[in-house]
């Protein structure tokens, strides 16, 4: 009850042994259990690609070692395009940092994951300073959308499942690959 009072009696001041603020604000008392919500609500606007891997069916284990996912809306597929991933990444990380690409031939869309600790914001506000131009043409380049992001997540989970499920069928062992040797001034198979 006393807390509650002393909170609602400086909530609204300025003790004058302070010195001024410039903009005018004042005091914002409230109990730590209301300072919490708020702060936990600040955060979750402050970065509303955050908690993305929160969704059902989504592997955290994978998605939060993993910055923040981009899109990147292409005028025509990759294949017209004659567009690899490694044009992609050096496109983004004239900005930012760039863990993986996503490029899948038949769609006029990529998908990258910023490194961790990278801001969507950077690439975005560096993007449209600079004016730059992918393959001679301008493209669009958003943060993924939660559902989006899930789709995603989801896919790379098969991708690995699917990979993970075939190393496991066994393989006929491969003929050792010869090794390179310099010789007479071309390369050659070194004879074993």
């Amino acid at each position: 009850a006393e807390a509650e009072q002393a909170c609602r009696g400086l909530t609204g001041t300025w003790p004058g042994a302070w010195p001024l603020r410039r903009d005018q604000r004042t005091l914002v008392v409230q109990p730590k259990r209301s300072w919490r919500l708020t702060r936990e609500d600040y955060l979750r606007l402050k970065n509303p690609l955050k908690g993305t891997t929160e969704l059902p069916g989504v592997n955290k284990e994978l998605s939060e070692k993993s910055g923040p996912l981009v899109k990147i809306l292409l005028p025509q597929t990759p294949s017209e395009m004659q567009l690899t991933r490694v044009a992609v990444r050096h496109f983004l990380e004239h900005s930012v940092s760039v863990e993986c690409v996503d490029l899948p031939p038949d769609i006029p869309r990529a998908v990258a994951r910023l490194a961790f600790g990278e801001k969507v914001e950077t690439l975005l506000d560096d993007l449209l300073r600079t004016r730059l131009r992918l393959r001679q043409h301008v493209v669009q380049v958003q943060p993924l959308t939660r559902e989006e992001a899930a789709a995603y997540w989801e896919k790379v989970e098969q991708r690995r499942q699917l990979r993970t499920a075939s190393s496991d069928v066994e393989q006929p062992p491969r003929p050792p690959a010869p090794s390179p040797s310099f010789s007479g001034g071309y390369f050659a198979a070194s004879p074993e």
